[in-house]
């Protein structure tokens, strides 16, 4: 699987919903979580600041390492799919507010 920006919305237009989605790795297990940007969780004000931070047309892409993570976001809007080893700090601090 290889990177996979997108700039745009999804079908349904923006949204207030931070999702992560991480598949792969030597067991295979999948997990997913969302973050609803616009409830009371003590997290969405880290989250919304590490969505500043993130800009989409600047991550790389590119294949994934054998046993690693591919992790999918979808950032409130902006749809992502980056490997592990090409996460960002930004990223990689969104992945633990959400999956934990």
């Amino acid at each position: 699987m290889t990177f996979a920006p997108s700039g745009s919305p999804g079908p349904s237009g923006p949204s207030s919903l931070v999702r992560v989605r991480r598949t792969g790795g030597f067991a295979g297990r999948v997990a997913e979580a969302s973050l609803d940007l616009d409830g009371d969780d003590p997290r969405v004000d880290e989250a919304r600041a590490l969505l500043a931070a993130i800009d989409v047309r600047r991550l790389r892409g590119g294949d994934p390492h054998p046993d690693m993570f591919i992790y999918a976001f979808d950032l409130a809007g902006p749809r992502v799919t980056v490997p592990e080893q090409l996460l960002t700090e930004e990223l990689r601090r969104l992945v633990e507010l959400v999956l934990g």
